[in-house]
């Protein structure tokens, strides 16, 4: 009984076994029809390659996230004293976010005019595909392909005799519009908007011209170009992002890439510049304040001089409270700080500043550290909101974080100023003593101490934020760029398709395989 068992599993095993020789023999008759059919496949492979224009792959790559200060040379050393856009790093991963944002995309659309490509038969199978050299150009204003949902497809035929016949298409069938024996230039009327075609200096009259053009609107064609445009980030190790794409126009590909990373550099200035103006703005506000103030003291010593017929309070006063002296500027220095700390707290109280930089270090560790973060969440989410859509996540995620550092950053201030109150009252309790051995002096010259005191502070905060206001101009005439162009853009020196060993060897197979498709049948 076992043994018939092995015998019908060895038959059914050699029944599994194919049978080469056996094919082989039996559709070797046959041989014309797999000759005509490897013929015609290799002949429609090299006709692919022969129409299909070959696409090269550009690559480009920058640093970011550097925040050099080194355009600012011997002046970098003053900045630490003011919070200005641009002085925190920066996460990598959230500027690969504005490289690759739509935004940036559309820019760049409308400033290399994507939105419209010329493709030229030159022949039966030849063509053309241009790029800022099309004979024939298609204008419109850039609000009109801002707002533009569809692709059209421009059929323009030029006659030798310059006479040219417009046909406008959406998708196959549906015709938008048709022009006949016009003379160029010519308004074109579509339902979505009016078009001038126009020729351009590479124009050859007398020549018979065909343009095949496709016009899309920014969103479409940001949608495409975000598919064959790669961005990512280098290494882990570097703030590096590269950028690559592939087309089969080199120039074009390159422009995209360099135009890419300069738009990059101008919106990363361009946010600098809107915070730094922002924070002159409040300097100034503070400045015209606190100058108001300077001129009521100084008024006020005038006429303190002439009713006390008094010409010199000062140095009448050093004479006589010598030791004093120090004392009473470390009172002042103590007032100064806390008045730049209670500026710092109405500012971060203020509503309006929800999102806006604290424009001042306040001169405390245990304050300083929470500002400079603060700061720098401030311009992350100023970054990310530029490329970001209502309600993302990571722009919640750090709102949430400014909200909680914004309460950090006033408890320290609070703390601050609470530390300071207390060394005041020290100070004060020292001045009192000291006092105490003044008071023979003339009731008219402690009054006019105390006046030049306040006229001190006023001076001390006047000069204090003159010094600011010129370190904040020095920020916004800074060029220096945000992303340090490594590479710009370079094509590989092969195409990268289509591949013609591919293309061939798939011909080939298909050469023989339907053959043996259509006799199995």
């Amino acid at each position: 009984m076992s043994q018939n068992n092995g015998n019908n599993d060895n038959s059914a095993q050699k029944e599994q076994i194919i049978d080469f020789g056996a094919i082989f023999n039996k559709y070797k008759r046959y041989w014309w029809l797999f000759a005509a059919s490897v013929v015609v496949c290799l002949g429609l492979a090299s006709l692919y390659l022969v129409i299909k224009l070959p696409v090269y792959e550009m690559q480009s790559m920058m640093l970011v996230g550097q925040d050099d200060d080194s355009g600012l040379g011997s002046t970098s050393s003053m900045l630490s004293g003011l919070a200005l856009p641009g002085m925190g790093s920066t996460k990598v991963d959230n500027e690969v976010l504005v490289v690759d944002s739509k935004e940036l995309y559309c820019d760049m659309i409308n400033r290399l005019k994507l939105n419209r490509s010329y493709i030229e038969k030159t022949g039966l199978l030849s063509k053309i595909d241009h790029y800022n050299d099309s004979p024939i150009e298609i204008n419109a204003p850039n609000e009109l392909f801002d707002t533009l949902s569809v692709a059209m497809k421009f059929k323009i035929k030029v006659g030798k005799d310059g006479k040219a016949n417009i046909t406008v298409k959406k998708g196959m069938f549906k015709t938008l519009a048709s022009v006949k024996d016009a003379t160029l230039p010519v308004m074109v009327k579509t339902s979505y908007g009016l078009f001038q075609v126009t020729k351009t200096r590479f124009f050859k009259p007398g020549q018979e011209t065909k343009i095949n053009a496709m016009v899309v609107g920014n969103d479409l064609k940001a949608e495409d170009l975000n598919e064959v445009v790669s961005t990512g980030i280098v290494s882990k190790k570097a703030d590096a992002i590269s950028i690559s794409i592939k087309d089969n126009n080199v120039k074009r590909g390159k422009d995209i890439l360099n135009t890419m990373m300069s738009l990059y550099n101008e919106r990363g200035h361009a946010d600098k510049n809107e915070l730094a103006i922002n924070t002159g703005k409040f300097i100034d506000e503070r400045l015209a304040l606190i100058y108001t103030e300077l001129n009521k003291s100084e008024a006020e010593i005038e006429r303190f001089k002439q009713a006390n017929k008094i010409y010199d309070v000062e140095e009448q006063a050093k004479t006589m409270i010598a030791k004093q002296t120090l004392a009473e500027r470390g009172s002042m220095a103590l007032e100064t700080r806390y008045r730049i700390a209670k500026m710092v707290k109405d500012f971060i109280s203020d509503p309006h500043n929800r999102d806006s930089y604290i424009p001042f270090s306040v001169d405390s560790t245990a304050a300083a550290a929470p500002i400079a973060a603060y700061n720098r969440l401030i311009l992350q989410r100023a970054r990310l909101e530029a490329s970001a859509k209502s309600g993302n996540a990571a722009l919640r995620e750090i709102d949430d974080q400014i909200v909680a550092m914004r309460t950090n950053v006033r408890r320290s201030v609070d703390n601050t100023l609470h530390a300071i109150s207390i060394q005041q009252s020290e100070m004060n309790a020292a001045n009192s003593q000291s006092e105490g051995d003044l008071s023979k002096m003339p009731a008219q010259e402690r009054e006019g101490r105390s006046l030049l005191r306040q006229q001190g502070i006023q001076n001390e905060l006047y000069t204090f934020l003159l010094q600011k206001r010129e370190e904040n101009a020095l920020m916004l005439a800074s060029t220096t760029p945000k992303g340090k162009i490594v590479d710009h853009a370079f094509a590989g020196s092969e195409p990268v398709a289509p591949k013609a060993a591919v293309v061939l060897l798939v011909g080939l197979v298909m050469g023989f395989i339907i053959p043996l498709v259509i006799l199995y049948l």
